[in-house]
């Protein structure tokens, strides 16, 4: 792409393209009137924005902004968020580390499964919160959080290191594996919390 410019990112040698755009046989539109999309080219999963409604072929829209549930409950995951992931894990794949989803969207059954599970290990409300939440408080039953697997050290310390690139941050701190939607890719994640709540 003219006027790329790649900047290397810390010692895994992560290459993030800067903003650019898109160009077309018509005038540039003005500045107010750009309507950008974070787009990641498929076969390397590294997140760029381009001046587009859409992403173009061979690309897939990471969404911008913060990811937020729907009005009404959905059966799958956030395609957007599935997006997010997928660039990730296809940038951490080219580096040699593996991590796949271990679960993504829940059925408000599933969830409350789990919690009720919690609640009879712990005995208490308060702390079994702490580790699961119940389905109408839960992100996974909006489908939008994703609970992650990796397959080494190595690959949890790069995911924590560069998920804010693919708009993904842990959201709490006794939950390594969590992680939610919460900004635009290239954003900064924002301080965890203790643990859910």
């Amino acid at each position: 792409m003219v006027g790329k410019i790649a900047i290397l990112l810390g010692m895994y040698g992560i290459l993030i393209a800067p903003p650019t755009l898109a160009t077309t046989s018509s005038p540039s539109p003005a500045p107010s009137e750009l309507k950008f999309s974070i787009c990641a080219p498929i076969s390397t999963g590294i997140p760029e924005k381009i001046a587009a409604e859409k992403c173009p072929k061979q690309m897939r829209t990471l969404g911008l902004g913060p990811i937020v549930h729907a009005k009404t409950r959905p059966k799958l995951l956030n395609p957007n968020l599935k997006n997010r992931f997928l660039s990730a894990q296809t940038a951490a794949h080219a580096l040699g580390f593996e991590v796949s989803v271990r679960s993504g969207w829940r059925s408000w059954a599933t969830q409350a499964q789990l919690y009720q599970k919690a609640l009879n290990k712990y005995k208490n409300a308060r702390i079994a919160m702490r580790w699961v939440l119940p389905p109408e408080r839960s992100m996974h039953v909006w489908g939008v959080a994703l609970d992650v697997h990796f397959g080494s050290p190595k690959a949890k310390t790069w995911f924590r290191w560069h998920s804010n690139k693919f708009g993904l941050c842990r959201t709490y701190q006794n939950e390594w594996w969590h992680y939610e939607p919460v900004i635009s890719p290239g954003e900064k994640c924002p301080a965890m919390k203790p643990f859910a709540k």
